[in-house]
């Protein structure tokens, strides 16, 4: 997360990315961003932290393809997952069929074997970070999560 992503985006070109994800909140106008990363051939992902409103995606339906839902706030790795995550994923997945979309749904935070079989049958995308990072046998905790999906 970073408050000005515009001047990243040229730092992250030898990566080649393909997807770079935002927060609404990011000082930049995201239609900017967008255009930027549409020249270079880089999808456009929203992240809406815990207590954002959904509905801002509203303001970008038609220039995002991923909208990325944290389920912890952003800042620490291992926080736990927040329980309402779920609801939000519902909502964020009937807003996409009212709005008549294709952006992915991805989650990030706290994602564990416990707590993927709440947002397995929700997201396109989950990421794990401490869960898989912070064990000794990556491919056992790998393993664990997409036996659940």
């Amino acid at each position: 997360m970073v408050n000005h992503p515009i001047d990243y985006i040229n730092k992250m070109l030898h990566l080649n990315p393909t997807i770079i994800t935002v927060h609404p909140d990011s000082l930049d106008d995201l239609n900017e961003v967008s255009k930027i990363l549409k020249e270079h051939n880089i999808k456009m992902g929203v992240a809406l932290n815990p207590n954002d409103d959904v509905y801002i995606i509203n303001d970008y339906k038609d220039i995002l393809d991923l909208v990325l839902i944290m389920s912890v706030f952003p800042g620490k790795g291992g926080q736990k997952f927040l329980s309402t995550t779920p609801y939000k994923l519902e909502h964020i997945n009937r807003l996409k069929e009212e709005l008549n979309k294709d952006y992915l749904v991805e989650v990030d935070g706290g994602i564990n074997d416990t707590t993927i079989s709440s947002v397995k049958d929700l997201v396109d995308l989950a990421v794990s970070g401490s869960y898989i990072c912070c064990s000794d046998d990556y491919d056992k905790k790998i393993q664990r999560l997409t036996n659940d999906v």
